[in-house]
């Protein structure tokens, strides 16, 4: 197989990963209840909102999709933030509460 060949397959791979990952966590935070979510997740939520606002302001109605891929596309690097903020001593990013928080679950439950 040619190397180039490969090399592609493998970053759109990962992309792939990237996305859906992005695609999972974005769908916790929005399509959840914000009343019933941790203050951390509420603050996600918040900086999602505003970062989502400036890349509409800047790209037009096609900004929201480019966010997407841009974050998909660094997926990878994530666990690398914490270290660097380590590194730097900035303090940690707030955490998810755990099972009280609404958007901890991957999937909500269904009402029967």
């Amino acid at each position: 197989m040619n190397p180039l060949l490969a090399a592609f397959l493998a970053v759109s791979i990962v992309h792939a990963l990237g996305l859906i990952a992005t695609m999972e966590a974005l769908e916790r935070l929005t399509q959840r209840d914000p009343e019933q979510m941790c203050q951390a997740c509420r603050d996600r939520l918040t900086i999602h909102q505003e970062r989502e606002e400036a890349w509409r302001d800047e790209c037009g109605p096609v900004g929201p999709d480019l966010m997407l891929q841009h974050d998909a596309a660094f997926w990878c690097f994530t666990p690398l933030i914490v270290v660097l903020r380590r590194a730097r001593q900035l303090p940690n990013l707030p955490r998810c509460a755990g099972p009280s928080c609404a958007a901890h679950n991957r999937y909500s439950p269904t009402v029967t």
